[in-house]
Order: C-alpha cells, then structure tokens, then sequence
C-alpha cells in the first residue's frame, strides 16, 4: 500500500488539509522515487540526552539509495568531512577531523562517529526520510484500536528562499511509542515537491521538547553526480 493511502486511513483533519497533505505525499513519492541525485546545504539543530546541541551547517552530495559526502561550514565542525557509500567499504565511514588529524575510518552506528547525533549516517537522505514516513503509515494502517493523527495545514511559507507548502500531524506516541515523534511539522518544496524542513516534537526529560530541526538550502536536483564525487580517493577532497 502507497504512503498516500495509508495516511488516508484515519487520519483526522478538515477535508481540505486532508486532501491537501495526502496529496503532497503522493507527490514527495513519485519525486524521490524519481530522484538520481542531490546537492543542497544541510542545516541541522537536535537535542541529544536533553542537551541542546549548537546548530551545524553542511554542504552535502546525494545519491540514493545512500552514496553521501558532507563538508561542514560556519562555526561548529568548519572542515570536518564525511564521505559514505551504501554497500561499499565494509559498511565503514570515512571521516576528515579536520586539519592535523587523520582521516578515519570508523563504523558508522559506533560511538566515535554519532557522538553529540541522534542518529548516524543512515538517517541521512530522501530514501530515508520516505522509510520514516512510510513506517509511521503502517503503525497507523494495522493498529488495533487505531493510532489516528491529527493534521493541521500551515499554509504556504518560505523555507530558506523556497516556496514550501507545510503541515504539522500530532501522533498519539504516548500509546505506540514506535511511532516516530509525538508532533512534527513538514514542509514540502512547492517545486521540488521534497521534503525541504522537518521539525519533531517527542517527550524526553519529561517535557515535550523540540529535539530536531533539518532543512535543506539551495537544494538541487538530478545535478549529474559522478561515482567520483563519492569517492575517497577524489584529490578535491584531500582525505
């Protein structure tokens, strides 16, 4: 069953912002099942073991389902690099410190390369932001007594210059605590149709907290990435 028929199964909205967020699911579908590949500028600000983590800014490479290159800009991380391919080098991260340290090579769900993260590499990209959603679906689809979210329409805004039309779903999380955050608030690219901001809400040290904002700035699309931009031994980037 299709993301959009799942969200259609219960979900608890005026007709209008029903029809309006199932819609816009449809389209992110067809967009990331269409999508060779991405650049876009990665802005990042999460809360790991109830600390608010300063905000990181990264200019990314993407090609699904999980080729990525990350290259940090501004204050926090400058001239750290991280290069990933899905499926190559032994499942192993390769990832630049920075100047004077060696480039290392570490495991990607290990402590060195998630310290101060509250996922890994695996949770970056399109691919993955379609499983996040899709998993939720079928919580929803095969739930006994029903785990219907409520969904607001937000109207059009303007995430990092792009027109984007937004929504925020409350999930009853308390009751299936598989369910991936409590409230999130998503914006769809107007021209992308992806998913281009993201905010989640979940209980952790006894509040409700706001614990991730992604965006994505100057996002790019099926660009004509090579095997060369994801590969470590690129004299660009010098690992």
């Amino acid at each position: 069953m299709t993301l959009l028929l799942c969200w259609m199964l219960g979900a608890r909205a005026d007709e209008g912002a029903l029809a309006s967020f199932t819609a816009s699911i449809a389209r992110m579908e067809t967009a990331i099942a269409n999508l060779k590949d991405a650049t876009y500028v990665f802005h990042q600000t999460e809360v790991v073991k109830c600390k608010q983590q300063p905000a990181q800014e990264m200019e990314v490479k993407y090609r699904p389902p999980l080729d990525v290159y990350m290259s940090w800009r501004g204050n926090e991380h400058k001239g750290q690099q991280v290069l990933f391919r899905k499926g190559k080098e032994k499942g192993k991260l390769l990832v630049d410190p920075g100047p004077w340290i060696p480039s290392l090579w570490l495991d990607p769900k290990g402590n060195l390369a998630t310290r101060g993260q509250r996922g890994n590499i695996h949770k970056m990209g399109f691919v993955a932001l379609a499983d996040i959603f899709r998993s939720d679906a079928t919580l929803i689809e095969t739930a006994a007594g029903g785990l219907d979210p409520t969904v607001t329409d937000l109207g059009k805004m303007a995430v990092h210059g792009q027109s984007a039309q937004c929504f925020r779903a409350e999930f009853p999380k308390d009751r299936e605590p598989k369910l991936y955050a409590s409230k999130v608030e998503v914006c769809f690219g107007v021209s992308s149709k992806l998913p281009i901001s993201i905010k989640s809400w979940t209980t952790e040290c006894g509040a409700l907290r706001l614990v991730e904002e992604y965006s994505y700035a100057d996002l790019k699309t099926n660009v004509g990435l090579t095997d060369m931009d994801f590969d470590p031994k690129n004299p660009v980037y010098g690992f």
